[in-house]
């Protein structure tokens, strides 16, 4: 037997479908501001309620095929291009890959395309969507990183290695990574 929501429940799942912000959908359904926080995490506990934005999210996803794996593999597109896909450069000249040669994947890792045409020539740029954005993303799905490890992405990352010449195995060799 389905559930009966009052008007502001239903508003609230509503709201959080939408924003994905208990706080948010609480303040937007209505329930007071001084106790949006706490109505919010109440209203998420409640087994019908999270039941019922459960479904709607899984319809939504259906509806638009937009699922985790497509959002993930189109990050891993950006996250992964390469740019010789994009760019052939050498001493005397550089150019770009023209886009019959590219792939679907590297296409997708491309944020715009602009031509300049002058009395004296022209110029042709290309931007590819933000690669550090990306690795950051998948990074934290994966959950990588620690959370409280105060690192940023865009921190450098400092790699050791130790060659041990001197010992039986020759070929051995350490590696310590700063992150």
């Amino acid at each position: 037997m389905k559930k009966k929501f009052n008007p502001r429940q239903t508003a609230f799942i509503d709201h959080y479908v939408v924003c994905r912000n208990a706080t948010e959908a609480a303040e937007l359904a209505g329930y007071s501001k001084k106790t949006v926080k706490q109505q919010g995490s109440r209203l998420l506990s409640d087994v019908d309620i999270k039941a019922e934005i459960q479904k709607r999210l899984n319809t939504v996803s259906i509806n638009t095929n937009v699922t985790a794996e497509r959002v993930i593999n189109e990050l891993a597109k950006i996250a992964f291009a390469n740019s010789k896909s994009f760019f052939v450069w050498d001493a005397e000249s550089n150019s770009l890959v023209p886009a019959e040669d590219m792939t679907d994947d590297d296409a997708a890792a491309v944020a715009s395309v602009e031509q300049t045409i002058t009395e004296n020539g022209g110029s042709i740029k290309m931007k590819l969507h933000d690669k550090m954005k990306a690795l950051e993303m998948l990074s934290r799905h994966l959950q990588l990183f620690e959370a409280d490890s105060g690192g940023d992405v865009n921190d450098p990352v400092i790699i050791e290695y130790h060659i041990y010449p001197d010992d039986e195995d020759s070929n051995r060799t350490a590696c310590n990574a700063n992150v």
